[in-house]
Protein backbone atom coordinates (compact mmCIF):
# COMPACT_ATOMS: atom_id res chain seq x y z
CA UNK A 1 0.00 0.00 0.00
CA UNK A 2 2.64 2.61 0.87
CA UNK A 3 4.52 1.54 -2.58
CA UNK A 4 1.79 2.31 -3.88
CA UNK A 5 1.01 5.83 -3.00
CA UNK A 6 4.40 6.64 -3.44
CA UNK A 7 4.21 5.80 -6.55
CA UNK A 8 1.17 7.92 -7.30
CA UNK A 9 3.27 10.57 -5.98
CA UNK A 10 6.26 10.13 -8.37
CA UNK A 11 3.68 10.35 -11.08
CA UNK A 12 2.25 13.59 -9.74
CA UNK A 13 5.58 15.16 -9.27
CA UNK A 14 6.63 14.28 -12.87
CA UNK A 15 3.66 15.19 -14.56
CA UNK A 16 3.93 18.73 -12.52
CA UNK A 17 7.40 19.18 -13.79
CA UNK A 18 5.98 18.20 -17.79
CA UNK A 19 3.28 21.27 -16.62
CA UNK A 20 6.18 23.24 -15.53
CA UNK A 21 8.14 23.11 -18.44
CA UNK A 22 4.50 23.96 -20.82
CA UNK A 23 3.43 26.46 -18.57
CA UNK A 24 6.99 28.08 -18.75
CA UNK A 25 6.85 28.08 -22.26
CA UNK A 26 3.08 29.47 -22.11
CA UNK A 27 4.08 32.09 -19.79
CA UNK A 28 7.31 33.49 -21.45
CA UNK A 29 5.32 34.81 -24.60
CA UNK A 30 2.91 36.30 -22.07
CA UNK A 31 4.44 39.91 -22.13
CA UNK A 32 5.06 40.77 -25.71
CA UNK A 33 1.97 38.82 -26.69
CA UNK A 34 -0.89 41.47 -26.69
CA UNK A 35 1.84 44.16 -27.47
CA UNK A 36 2.24 41.92 -30.66
CA UNK A 37 -1.14 41.60 -31.31
CA UNK A 38 -1.69 45.54 -31.06
CA UNK A 39 0.94 46.03 -33.39
CA UNK A 40 -0.46 43.95 -35.98
CA UNK A 41 -3.98 44.90 -35.33
CA UNK A 42 -2.60 48.74 -34.76
CA UNK A 43 -5.74 48.85 -31.66
CA UNK A 44 -6.42 48.18 -28.30
CA UNK A 45 -10.18 46.91 -29.07
CA UNK A 46 -8.91 44.94 -31.33
CA UNK A 47 -6.49 42.99 -29.31
CA UNK A 48 -9.63 41.32 -27.35
CA UNK A 49 -11.29 41.11 -30.24
CA UNK A 50 -8.86 38.56 -31.82
CA UNK A 51 -8.36 37.19 -28.58
CA UNK A 52 -11.99 36.20 -27.96
CA UNK A 53 -12.31 35.62 -31.22
CA UNK A 54 -9.24 32.18 -31.14
CA UNK A 55 -10.12 31.37 -27.72
CA UNK A 56 -13.89 29.89 -29.04
CA UNK A 57 -11.84 27.21 -31.20
CA UNK A 58 -10.94 25.96 -27.58
CA UNK A 59 -14.18 26.30 -26.54
CA UNK A 60 -15.73 24.19 -29.48
CA UNK A 61 -12.25 21.98 -28.19
CA UNK A 62 -13.19 21.29 -24.76
CA UNK A 63 -17.12 20.51 -25.67
CA UNK A 64 -16.26 17.48 -28.11
CA UNK A 65 -12.82 16.25 -26.23
CA UNK A 66 -14.71 13.87 -24.08
CA UNK A 67 -15.84 11.92 -27.15
CA UNK A 68 -11.95 12.36 -29.08
CA UNK A 69 -10.01 10.76 -25.85
CA UNK A 70 -12.74 8.60 -26.01
CA UNK A 71 -12.64 7.72 -29.49
CA UNK A 72 -8.93 8.37 -30.51
CA UNK A 73 -7.21 7.90 -27.04
CA UNK A 74 -5.27 10.86 -24.35
CA UNK A 75 -2.02 9.40 -25.52
CA UNK A 76 -2.22 10.30 -29.15
CA UNK A 77 -4.28 13.51 -28.62
CA UNK A 78 -1.23 15.23 -26.08
CA UNK A 79 1.33 14.35 -28.93
CA UNK A 80 -0.39 16.32 -31.58
CA UNK A 81 -1.49 18.80 -29.00
CA UNK A 82 1.78 19.68 -28.10
CA UNK A 83 3.81 19.07 -31.58
CA UNK A 84 0.56 21.93 -33.13
CA UNK A 85 1.69 24.11 -29.97
CA UNK A 86 5.36 24.09 -30.82
CA UNK A 87 4.79 24.61 -34.63
CA UNK A 88 2.04 27.33 -33.80
CA UNK A 89 4.75 29.35 -31.64
CA UNK A 90 7.10 29.14 -34.49
CA UNK A 91 4.56 30.62 -37.24
CA UNK A 92 3.48 32.95 -34.93
CA UNK A 93 6.64 34.55 -35.36
CA UNK A 94 6.31 34.77 -39.62
CA UNK A 95 2.42 36.14 -39.34
CA UNK A 96 2.22 39.85 -40.51
CA UNK A 97 -1.36 40.05 -40.92
CA UNK A 98 -4.15 39.99 -38.49
CA UNK A 99 -5.51 36.86 -40.71
CA UNK A 100 -2.51 35.12 -40.41
CA UNK A 101 -2.51 35.42 -36.49
CA UNK A 102 -6.39 34.25 -36.78
CA UNK A 103 -5.31 31.18 -38.67
CA UNK A 104 -2.16 30.18 -36.56
CA UNK A 105 -4.07 31.38 -33.25
CA UNK A 106 -6.89 29.16 -33.81
CA UNK A 107 -5.08 26.03 -34.41
CA UNK A 108 -2.92 27.04 -31.49
CA UNK A 109 -5.69 27.40 -28.92
CA UNK A 110 -6.87 23.67 -30.17
CA UNK A 111 -4.16 22.32 -29.07
CA UNK A 112 -3.32 24.13 -26.07
CA UNK A 113 -6.43 23.44 -24.95
CA UNK A 114 -5.95 19.54 -25.61
CA UNK A 115 -2.76 19.80 -23.81
CA UNK A 116 -4.11 21.59 -20.39
CA UNK A 117 -7.44 19.52 -20.48
CA UNK A 118 -5.41 16.27 -20.53
CA UNK A 119 -2.70 17.09 -17.80
CA UNK A 120 -5.49 18.46 -15.78
CA UNK A 121 -7.29 15.07 -16.12
CA UNK A 122 -3.86 13.30 -15.81
CA UNK A 123 -4.06 14.46 -12.45
CA UNK A 124 -7.29 13.17 -11.50
CA UNK A 125 -6.51 9.47 -12.45
CA UNK A 126 -2.66 9.64 -10.95
CA UNK A 127 -4.31 11.25 -7.35
CA UNK A 128 -6.27 9.22 -4.79
CA UNK A 129 -9.68 10.74 -3.63
CA UNK A 130 -8.39 11.74 -0.19
CA UNK A 131 -5.35 13.51 -1.53
CA UNK A 132 -6.90 15.02 -4.50
CA UNK A 133 -6.54 18.38 -2.95
CA UNK A 134 -3.13 18.16 -2.18
CA UNK A 135 -2.36 16.52 -5.95
CA UNK A 136 -4.01 20.12 -7.79
CA UNK A 137 -1.88 22.16 -5.36
CA UNK A 138 1.32 20.68 -6.17
CA UNK A 139 0.39 20.40 -9.67
CA UNK A 140 -0.70 24.01 -10.17
CA UNK A 141 1.82 25.28 -7.66
CA UNK A 142 4.62 24.26 -10.31
CA UNK A 143 2.84 25.68 -12.85
CA UNK A 144 2.13 29.30 -11.35
CA UNK A 145 5.94 28.96 -10.43
CA UNK A 146 6.82 28.96 -14.20
CA UNK A 147 4.24 32.30 -14.57
CA UNK A 148 6.25 33.70 -12.21
CA UNK A 149 10.02 33.12 -13.78
CA UNK A 150 9.16 32.81 -17.61
CA UNK A 151 7.35 36.71 -18.04
CA UNK A 152 10.59 37.96 -16.45
CA UNK A 153 12.71 36.24 -19.09
CA UNK A 154 10.26 36.42 -21.91
CA UNK A 155 10.36 40.51 -21.26
CA UNK A 156 14.25 40.79 -21.12
CA UNK A 157 15.04 38.49 -24.12
CA UNK A 158 12.18 40.60 -25.86
CA UNK A 159 14.15 43.65 -25.05
CA UNK A 160 17.76 42.34 -26.15
CA UNK A 161 16.48 40.13 -28.80
CA UNK A 162 13.23 41.03 -30.45
CA UNK A 163 9.80 39.62 -30.15
CA UNK A 164 10.61 36.78 -32.68
CA UNK A 165 13.07 35.26 -30.52
CA UNK A 166 10.16 34.63 -28.23
CA UNK A 167 8.28 32.81 -29.64
CA UNK A 168 11.36 30.39 -30.50
CA UNK A 169 12.48 30.24 -27.42
CA UNK A 170 8.40 29.10 -26.34
CA UNK A 171 8.34 26.25 -29.30
CA UNK A 172 11.62 25.08 -27.67
CA UNK A 173 10.43 24.37 -23.86
CA UNK A 174 7.16 23.01 -25.53
CA UNK A 175 9.37 20.26 -27.49
CA UNK A 176 10.91 19.91 -23.87
CA UNK A 177 7.73 19.21 -22.03
CA UNK A 178 6.73 16.87 -24.44
CA UNK A 179 10.20 15.13 -24.01
CA UNK A 180 10.05 15.45 -19.90
CA UNK A 181 6.17 13.53 -20.07
CA UNK A 182 6.81 10.06 -18.75
CA UNK A 183 4.01 8.67 -21.60
CA UNK A 184 4.23 4.92 -20.25
CA UNK A 185 1.39 6.17 -17.43
CA UNK A 186 -0.59 8.10 -20.32
CA UNK A 187 -3.45 5.81 -20.42
CA UNK A 188 -6.44 5.18 -22.13
CA UNK A 189 -9.10 3.57 -20.67
CA UNK A 190 -11.55 1.58 -22.61
CA UNK A 191 -14.27 4.06 -23.96
CA UNK A 192 -18.01 3.53 -23.37
CA UNK A 193 -20.60 4.23 -25.80
CA UNK A 194 -21.58 3.19 -29.23
CA UNK A 195 -19.90 0.00 -31.45
CA UNK A 196 -18.04 1.54 -34.34
CA UNK A 197 -19.67 -0.94 -37.19
CA UNK A 198 -16.37 -0.38 -39.30
CA UNK A 199 -14.32 -2.70 -36.98
CA UNK A 200 -16.50 -5.73 -36.60
CA UNK A 201 -17.07 -5.35 -40.53
CA UNK A 202 -13.26 -5.57 -40.32
CA UNK A 203 -13.05 -8.71 -38.28
CA UNK A 204 -15.67 -10.60 -39.99
CA UNK A 205 -14.05 -9.66 -43.56
CA UNK A 206 -9.83 -10.33 -42.83
CA UNK A 207 -11.00 -12.68 -39.87
CA UNK A 208 -7.97 -11.55 -37.89
CA UNK A 209 -8.47 -9.90 -34.16
CA UNK A 210 -9.50 -6.38 -33.93
CA UNK A 211 -10.64 -4.75 -31.02
CA UNK A 212 -14.15 -3.13 -31.38
CA UNK A 213 -13.52 1.02 -29.95
CA UNK A 214 -16.75 2.67 -28.99
CA UNK A 215 -17.46 6.67 -29.26
CA UNK A 216 -19.92 9.03 -28.11
CA UNK A 217 -22.19 10.28 -30.52
CA UNK A 218 -23.19 13.72 -30.53
CA UNK A 219 -26.63 12.70 -29.56
CA UNK A 220 -24.94 10.61 -26.71
CA UNK A 221 -22.90 14.40 -25.66
CA UNK A 222 -25.97 16.08 -25.44
CA UNK A 223 -27.42 14.22 -23.21
CA UNK A 224 -23.88 13.97 -20.76
CA UNK A 225 -24.46 18.49 -21.20
CA UNK A 226 -28.18 18.06 -20.11
CA UNK A 227 -26.77 15.62 -17.20
CA UNK A 228 -24.01 18.46 -16.03
CA UNK A 229 -26.47 21.42 -16.57
CA UNK A 230 -29.15 19.23 -14.41
CA UNK A 231 -26.36 19.25 -11.77
CA UNK A 232 -27.35 22.96 -9.52
CA UNK A 233 -23.61 22.48 -8.07
CA UNK A 234 -21.21 21.81 -11.18
CA UNK A 235 -23.39 24.54 -12.98
CA UNK A 236 -22.13 26.90 -10.20
CA UNK A 237 -18.41 26.00 -10.45
CA UNK A 238 -18.86 26.44 -14.19
CA UNK A 239 -19.80 29.95 -13.59
CA UNK A 240 -17.31 30.48 -10.86
CA UNK A 241 -14.54 29.25 -13.40
CA UNK A 242 -15.67 31.56 -15.99
CA UNK A 243 -15.62 34.47 -13.62
CA UNK A 244 -12.24 33.55 -12.61
CA UNK A 245 -10.79 33.40 -16.24
CA UNK A 246 -12.39 36.86 -16.82
CA UNK A 247 -10.06 38.09 -14.33
CA UNK A 248 -7.26 36.22 -15.49
CA UNK A 249 -7.59 37.61 -19.28
CA UNK A 250 -7.69 41.27 -17.55
CA UNK A 251 -4.57 40.27 -16.36
CA UNK A 252 -2.88 38.56 -19.39
CA UNK A 253 -4.18 40.89 -21.79
CA UNK A 254 -4.92 44.48 -20.51
CA UNK A 255 -1.87 44.85 -17.82
CA UNK A 256 0.84 44.82 -20.48
CA UNK A 257 -1.12 46.67 -22.86
CA UNK A 258 -1.75 49.58 -20.17
CA UNK A 259 2.30 49.25 -18.86
CA UNK A 260 3.05 50.12 -22.67
CA UNK A 261 0.96 52.75 -23.07
CA UNK A 262 2.79 54.29 -19.75
CA UNK A 263 5.89 53.69 -22.45
CA UNK A 264 7.24 51.29 -19.61
CA UNK A 265 10.53 49.16 -20.92
CA UNK A 266 9.58 45.05 -22.28
CA UNK A 267 12.03 44.20 -19.32
CA UNK A 268 10.21 46.21 -16.55
CA UNK A 269 6.65 44.59 -18.03
CA UNK A 270 7.74 41.61 -18.17
CA UNK A 271 8.88 41.55 -14.14
CA UNK A 272 5.94 43.43 -13.41
CA UNK A 273 3.61 40.80 -15.02
CA UNK A 274 6.17 38.01 -13.53
CA UNK A 275 5.29 39.46 -9.91
CA UNK A 276 1.59 39.13 -10.67
CA UNK A 277 1.59 35.59 -9.60
CA UNK A 278 3.15 35.85 -6.30
CA UNK A 279 0.31 35.82 -4.34
CA UNK A 280 -0.52 32.66 -6.29
CA UNK A 281 2.35 30.72 -5.27
CA UNK A 282 2.54 31.94 -1.47
CA UNK A 283 -1.04 31.45 -0.49
CA UNK A 284 -2.14 28.67 -2.83
CA UNK A 285 -0.57 25.99 -0.63
CA UNK A 286 -1.30 27.37 2.71
CA UNK A 287 -4.98 27.59 1.45
CA UNK A 288 -5.15 24.08 0.04
CA UNK A 289 -4.14 23.08 3.94
CA UNK A 290 -7.05 25.29 5.33
CA UNK A 291 -9.62 24.26 2.93
CA UNK A 292 -10.41 21.47 5.65
CA UNK A 293 -11.81 24.10 8.53
CA UNK A 294 -13.17 26.40 6.05
CA UNK A 295 -16.17 25.46 3.37
CA UNK A 296 -14.36 25.48 -0.03
CA UNK A 297 -17.38 28.40 -1.16
CA UNK A 298 -16.40 30.77 1.29
CA UNK A 299 -13.07 31.03 -0.36
CA UNK A 300 -14.00 31.41 -3.46
CA UNK A 301 -16.88 34.17 -2.65
CA UNK A 302 -14.02 35.85 -0.72
CA UNK A 303 -11.74 35.65 -3.35
CA UNK A 304 -14.10 37.57 -6.35
CA UNK A 305 -14.93 40.29 -3.60
CA UNK A 306 -11.43 40.95 -3.13
CA UNK A 307 -10.76 40.65 -7.10
CA UNK A 308 -13.67 43.06 -7.34
CA UNK A 309 -12.67 45.48 -5.17
CA UNK A 310 -9.14 45.86 -6.53
CA UNK A 311 -10.07 46.13 -10.27
CA UNK A 312 -12.85 48.40 -9.49
CA UNK A 313 -10.29 50.55 -7.45
CA UNK A 314 -8.18 51.10 -10.87
CA UNK A 315 -10.76 53.07 -12.48
CA UNK A 316 -10.00 55.74 -9.86
CA UNK A 317 -6.46 55.31 -9.45
CA UNK A 318 -4.88 55.04 -12.93
CA UNK A 319 -1.26 55.28 -12.36
CA UNK A 320 1.34 52.82 -13.31
CA UNK A 321 2.64 51.97 -9.65
CA UNK A 322 -1.43 52.31 -8.22
CA UNK A 323 -2.35 49.44 -11.02
CA UNK A 324 0.36 47.68 -10.53
CA UNK A 325 -0.21 47.56 -6.63
CA UNK A 326 -4.36 46.49 -7.35
CA UNK A 327 -3.77 43.69 -9.72
CA UNK A 328 -1.44 42.15 -6.84
CA UNK A 329 -4.83 42.71 -4.86
CA UNK A 330 -6.67 40.89 -7.57
CA UNK A 331 -4.26 38.41 -8.21
CA UNK A 332 -4.59 37.76 -4.08
CA UNK A 333 -8.16 36.52 -4.88
CA UNK A 334 -7.64 34.71 -7.88
CA UNK A 335 -5.52 32.85 -5.65
CA UNK A 336 -8.37 32.20 -3.42
CA UNK A 337 -10.00 30.70 -6.19
CA UNK A 338 -7.94 28.89 -8.74
CA UNK A 339 -7.02 25.70 -6.47
CA UNK A 340 -10.05 24.78 -5.22
CA UNK A 341 -12.41 25.09 -8.49
CA UNK A 342 -11.43 22.13 -10.57
CA UNK A 343 -10.92 19.94 -7.00
CA UNK A 344 -14.38 21.05 -6.29
CA UNK A 345 -15.85 19.54 -9.80
CA UNK A 346 -13.77 16.90 -10.18
CA UNK A 347 -14.86 15.35 -6.56
CA UNK A 348 -18.43 15.86 -7.47
CA UNK A 349 -17.60 13.83 -10.48
CA UNK A 350 -18.12 10.03 -11.23
CA UNK A 351 -14.73 8.35 -11.95
CA UNK A 352 -16.29 7.58 -15.57
CA UNK A 353 -17.81 10.86 -16.01
CA UNK A 354 -14.57 12.90 -15.65
CA UNK A 355 -13.80 12.51 -19.51
CA UNK A 356 -16.68 13.65 -20.88
CA UNK A 357 -17.87 16.45 -17.30
CA UNK A 358 -14.25 17.49 -17.10
CA UNK A 359 -14.35 18.39 -20.98
CA UNK A 360 -17.51 20.27 -20.72
CA UNK A 361 -16.57 21.93 -17.73
CA UNK A 362 -12.94 23.46 -19.13
CA UNK A 363 -14.95 25.44 -22.01
CA UNK A 364 -15.84 27.64 -19.00
CA UNK A 365 -11.60 28.60 -19.24
CA UNK A 366 -12.36 29.45 -22.89
CA UNK A 367 -15.79 31.39 -22.44
CA UNK A 368 -14.00 33.59 -20.09
CA UNK A 369 -11.11 34.03 -22.62
CA UNK A 370 -13.92 35.09 -25.30
CA UNK A 371 -16.73 36.72 -23.52
CA UNK A 372 -14.37 39.27 -21.11
CA UNK A 373 -11.83 40.54 -24.10
CA UNK A 374 -15.34 41.05 -25.76
CA UNK A 375 -17.05 43.03 -23.28
CA UNK A 376 -13.70 45.06 -22.80
CA UNK A 377 -13.21 45.82 -26.12
CA UNK A 378 -16.54 47.61 -26.37
CA UNK A 379 -16.00 49.34 -22.69
CA UNK A 380 -12.82 50.86 -24.74
CA UNK A 381 -14.53 51.82 -27.44
CA UNK A 382 -17.65 54.10 -25.41
CA UNK A 383 -15.71 54.63 -21.82
CA UNK A 384 -12.04 54.04 -22.91
CA UNK A 385 -9.35 51.73 -21.16
CA UNK A 386 -9.83 53.17 -17.68
CA UNK A 387 -13.73 53.09 -17.94
CA UNK A 388 -13.22 49.09 -18.73
CA UNK A 389 -11.80 48.51 -14.90
CA UNK A 390 -15.26 49.55 -13.79
CA UNK A 391 -17.71 47.84 -15.54
CA UNK A 392 -15.61 44.14 -15.23
CA UNK A 393 -14.93 45.22 -11.78
CA UNK A 394 -18.87 45.25 -11.22
CA UNK A 395 -19.43 42.40 -12.88
CA UNK A 396 -16.67 39.73 -10.93
CA UNK A 397 -18.65 41.07 -8.00
CA UNK A 398 -22.00 39.65 -9.63
CA UNK A 399 -20.02 36.39 -9.82
CA UNK A 400 -19.08 36.39 -5.56
CA UNK A 401 -22.74 36.37 -5.60
CA UNK A 402 -23.24 33.35 -7.84
CA UNK A 403 -20.03 31.12 -5.67
CA UNK A 404 -22.36 32.00 -2.39
CA UNK A 405 -24.90 29.69 -4.11
CA UNK A 406 -22.50 26.67 -3.63
CA UNK A 407 -22.76 23.98 -1.42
Amino acid sequence: MFYRHKMHIKRIERLSISMFIYTFAIAIVSPVYPIFMRNVTGSDAAVGVIFGITSLFGLVFCVLSGEMMQKYGRRMILKMALATVCAGYVFLSFAGSMFDVVIVESMRKIASTAAFLILGVLVRMYSRKNNLDNSESMFYTFGNLAWLVAPAVGGFVALKYGMDAIFYLAALFVALSFATLDWRHVHDRRPQGNVNFHYIRAYIMHKSFMPATYYLTLKSLAREVRRFVQNRNLVLIYMSSFGLYMLFTMQMLYFPLILASFNVNMGMIGLMVALLILPLIIFEIPLTRMSKKIKTKNYIVAGFMVSSAAITLIYFFYGVYTIFALFMVSALGAAMIEPFKDAYILKHTPAHKVDVFFGIYKTSQFLGYFVAPVIASMTIVFLGMQGMFLVIGLILLIFAVVASRLE
